[in-house]
């Protein structure tokens, strides 16, 4: 399922451009100097799957990561994360260097657009 990625600071829009046929994703990202680089791809489980690189420095918090198509959440399944105790968020999970997040593909129509945050 080939999606058009469009980043937007730290929101992706992923729209689906093409039937459910091929494996890579068509993806502009934010510029390499940015802490968080996203890729998308259709994976072997016909899964959407959601990969941010995450700059050294910087971490990504594991509930901060969603996803919503035309404006309706979807189920986004993450592996565990470090745990971090916050002072402000209290213990959390976290990701350094690669954060990971899968959409089911039969949650996903041929045309929509996803929203990844």
């Amino acid at each position: 399922m080939p999606y058009e990625v469009r980043a937007l600071d730290q929101i992706c829009y992923i729209g689906s451009v093409y039937p459910l046929t091929a494996v890579a994703a068509l993806a502009i990202v934010k510029p390499a100097e940015q802490p968080f680089r996203l890729s998308v791809l259709l994976d072997e489980r016909e899964r959407l799957e959601l990969r941010w690189s995450v700059a050294p420095g910087y971490f990504l918090y594991r509930d901060t990561i969603s996803a919503t198509l035309n404006g309706k959440p979807l189920k986004v399944k993450t592996a565990r994360g470090e745990i971090k105790d916050d002072p402000a968020f209290r213990p959390t999970e976290i990701y350094h260097r690669e954060a990971t997040a899968h959409v089911d593909g039969k949650d996903l129509p041929e045309l929509g657009e996803v929203l990844a945050r």
